[in-house]
């Protein structure tokens, strides 16, 4: 063993530690490394020649450009849904840092298999939530101490207050994994037995040396380091009482000005008066800034002082060798110790996802095969749901003390946040159900094509992202807003194309029609029989006719290559093309033609209207329009029993019906804008309102603090102004021992020097009068000068004749008040 105590052998408990963190390290890579060769697979061309050297090369650059088109089509995606806005939410229930940065940055699983897994641990964590009916794991303690713990292993050492963080650390590994031993579920068993490999000889080595977490090194940390610190006390006390003794004496012998004991560098010694110095054998240290007090050592004290350095520097020397032999402790188990706080983290991220579960009364969804249906009932936005629910907890900040520095001027990251609330549970979405209105969403295995129609202002679009946010949330081990029992397809990859500002963004400012093409040349690039395919309004923004032949030449190709496409469309060749095909599906968004407003509910099988006319009118178009185009729509109606093929009169009526949508959508984007508006303004007029409050709070502390320092000296202060025989020996006691910006008022307490200095410039004396110089102290002093044009006057206090600025603090002796007691 060690003089520090710390023996730096490897237990065989050590060996089966870093055993098991391997194995959860290999664990986690094979698993990163199967979705990649999943991801390649799927991006591979299987039918190449292997004789024909130019087929294969061009396979290749068919899968690059696949895997390309594929990955773009997907971020896309991810922004298109809202995806960062999702995570959030869960990443709000997160309980450090670290979790809370993986949630915000978690991307979808890659595989079935990870989904699954993921899934699994979050319904863990609920179901051990219910059961124990509490809000979580208690992660008090936990810290990131992967920055410390790799300069360990790198042979670095590590600062007290790194080492005292990674103690708190560890300690918080190995209880929440004796938490999940307790529990025994095998869901949770890889973090539990990483966690529980947390290794002993770290948590051991910290606590028997350093106090957990603020890293001081104990008195008992080694019998060296004890013997030092009971040698510095007794050596501390015997020179304190020497120079007491003697300062005493220089006092009474009126040599010294007071009975002080002070330090100069690093030294104990007595301030003497400047022209008795020499009557006290010893060492001058220091000089006062007037050049009338010396600091002097006794020569007495030299030896005691002398041991104190001695001893500091043996103290300085075995911290060191303390910190040296633990740093080593951790950087030979560093591979067990990060695979323990990797585990930590993934199981504050399985918490927070069971939290966000339990705020939006979501349900497990069963993640099934590709090939497989679709089945989601009462199906709900999160977004949506988000400012009905129970507020989401507010992410505390990394506080001060979490920022160690680990070795040299490297932080080590720390992130404990043992303070972050817990969240509300008293709403829940199905008591919100009449405002964000849940739709049923029922897929068949066969089939490929979901056709929904329906006026554009009926919900549409929010059904067509409800269901891709689902999927996503399925893949990403999340619970999905909707009832119990829902089956989701694994779909590996998720495209769409929304049509909306966003997708012009993406494509670089092209024009509307321009950027949708764009946008589906990436889908059908990316689509096969794992992609799910969102479109809103395929072919839209050119001539009708056209654009409706587009978009039925786009579904029946995406029907025949992506597993799932589900697209919107008002178009009638859309509806008669889904009607008539036998991997197709229709719905229509219901519209209560009564109140002129949308029911936002899904009707599987039937096609909606586009009743534009009717919302109008509901919006507030001008009457004049409705009835020209009430009349206009009359006519094509007669014109199309006339003509023979009526291809004409229906061209004209999907010109004239798309043009009254797309008012529609302006008319409708305005109010939401403006309803949008008022909702961000009330969101930051609340979030200026608390943090004014904040600042206030901080600016209360920060004076509260300010007057605690000036009370704490003020005392001793006022003792010393008592003794002062000068003007410039008063400036020296006010730089010693009052705040900067701080003086002594002539009442004796202690106040601002603006403050001060704005009571003088009021007022200017006269000779004889009396006055108060906060330097000379509370003594009445008599004015024998004035000097107008510089602001100063003189002033005689008993022998003291001083010439001083109105400006330095002088106040006016109120007479009457005086006579008067």
């Amino acid at each position: 063993m060690s003089r520090a105590g710390v023996s730096p052998r490897v237990s065989p408990s050590s060996r089966a530690t870093a055993t098991r963190a391997r194995r959860w390290t290999s664990s986690r890579r094979a698993r990163s490394s199967r979705a990649a060769r999943l991801a390649r697979a799927n991006g591979a061309s299987e039918r190449t020649s292997t004789t024909d050297v130019t087929s294969l090369a061009n396979d290749g650059e068919h899968a690059r450009a696949t895997s390309e088109a594929s990955t773009t089509a997907n971020d896309d995606a991810l922004l298109a849904l809202q995806w960062a806005e999702v995570r959030a939410q869960a990443a709000a229930f997160g309980r450090t840092t670290r979790g809370r940065r993986a949630l915000r940055a978690a991307a979808p699983a890659e595989t079935a298999n990870d989904a699954r897994l993921a899934l699994e641990r979050t319904t863990a964590c609920v179901e051990r939530f219910e059961r124990d009916r509490n809000d979580g794991f208690d992660f008090v303690g936990a810290r990131d101490g992967r920055t410390a713990t790799r300069g360990a292993a790198e042979g670095k050492t590590l600062s007290a207050k790194a080492l005292g963080a990674l103690g708190s650390a560890a300690r918080a590994q190995r209880r929440l994994g004796e938490e999940l031993r307790a529990v025994g579920d095998e869901r949770l068993g890889d973090i539990e037995r990483a966690l529980c490999a947390t290794p002993q000889a770290v948590i051991e080595a910290i606590e028997r040396c350093l106090a957990i977490p603020g890293g001081e090194v104990l008195d008992d940390a080694t019998p060296a380091l004890r013997a030092i610190r009971d040698e510095q006390r007794a050596t501390r006390d015997e020179l304190r009482t020497l120079l007491t003794e003697t300062s005493r004496e220089m006092a009474r012998k009126k040599l010294a000005e007071r009975a002080q004991v002070v330090t100069r560098m690093g030294r104990q010694c007595i301030p003497m008066k400047l022209g008795s110095a020499g009557e006290l054998p010893g060492v001058v240290l220091d000089v006062s800034g007037t050049g009338n007090t010396v600091f002097k050592e006794p020569q007495s004290a030299v030896p005691l002082n002398n041991a104190l350095a001695t001893l500091a520097a043996s103290e300085e020397t075995e911290i060191e060798r303390i910190l040296m032999e633990i740093s080593a402790v951790v950087g030979e188990h560093a591979e067990a110790f990060l695979a323990a706080n990797d585990a930590l983290t993934e199981l504050d991220i399985a918490s927070a996802r069971a939290k966000h579960a339990r705020w939006i009364d979501g349900s497990a969804p069963t993640i099934v095969s590709a090939d497989r249906g679709i089945s989601m009932t009462k199906l709900q936005h999160p977004l949506l749901l988000e400012s009905h629910l129970a507020p989401l907890p507010r992410t505390p900040a990394v506080d001060a003390e979490d920022i160690v520095s680990a070795f040299g001027e490297q932080p080590s990251n720390s992130n404990a946040d043992e303070d972050a609330p817990a969240p509300s549970h008293s709403a829940s979405r199905h008591e919100v159900s009449d405002i964000v209105v849940p739709i049923d969403f029922i897929v068949d295995d066969s089939v490929r094509c979901v056709a929904i129609t329906g006026p554009n202002t009926g919900g549409k679009t929010a059904s067509l992202k409800a269901m891709g946010v689902a999927c996503l949330m399925a893949r990403a081990g999340m619970y999905v807003p909707c009832e119990p029992g829902c089956e989701i397809p694994f779909f590996r990859d998720v495209v769409v194309d929304l049509g909306d500002s966003q997708t012009l963004q993406l494509d670089g400012g092209l024009s509307t029609f321009g950027a949708h093409l764009k946008s589906l040349q990436r889908i059908l690039d990316a689509a096969n029989e794992e992609t799910l395919v969102l479109l809103d309004e395929p072919g839209s923004g050119t001539d009708p006719a056209e654009g409706a032949a587009l978009a039925v030449a786009v579904l029946n190709k995406l029907s025949r290559e992506s597993r799932l496409t589900v697209a919107t469309s008002h178009y009638e060749n859309v509806k008669e093309n889904a009607l008539a095909s036998p991997v197709a599906q229709v719905a229509a968004v219901e519209f209560d033609m009564g109140t002129l407003q949308p029911t936002y509910r899904l009707l599987w099988g039937e096609t909606g209207q586009s009743n534009a006319l009717h919302i109008a009118a509901g919006l507030g178009l001008s009457p004049s329009i409705i009835a020209e185009a009430r009349e206009a729509l009359a006519k094509s109606d007669a014109s199309t029993e006339t003509d023979a093929n009526g291809a004409i009169a229906r061209e004209k009526r999907a010109q004239l019906a798309s043009a009254l949508d797309k008012e529609c959508e302006v008319q409708l984007a305005r109010r939401l804008e403006a309803s949008y508006g008022l909702k961000e303004a009330r969101a930051l007029y609340d979030e200026v309102m608390s943090e004014s409050a904040y600042l206030d709070l901080r600016k209360q502390i920060m004076k509260a603090d300010a007057d605690a320092a000036v009370e704490s000296t003020l005392g001793e202060a006022r003792e010393l102004f008592a003794a002062c025989a000068t003007v410039q020996e008063v400036d020296e006691v006010t730089r010693g021992h009052l705040p900067r910006g701080w003086t002594l008022g002539a009442n004796g307490d202690a106040v601002p020097e603006d403050a001060a200095d704005g009571a003088s410039a009021q007022w200017f004396p006269s000779v004889g009068e009396l006055v108060i110089v906060r330097k000379l102290g509370t003594t009445e002093a008599e004015v024998i000068d004035v000097f107008p044009e510089t602001n100063e006057i003189t002033v005689k206090l008993g022998r003291i004749s001083t010439r001083v600025s109105l400006a330095s603090g002088v106040s006016k002796v109120d007479v009457s008040k005086k006579n008067w007691r």
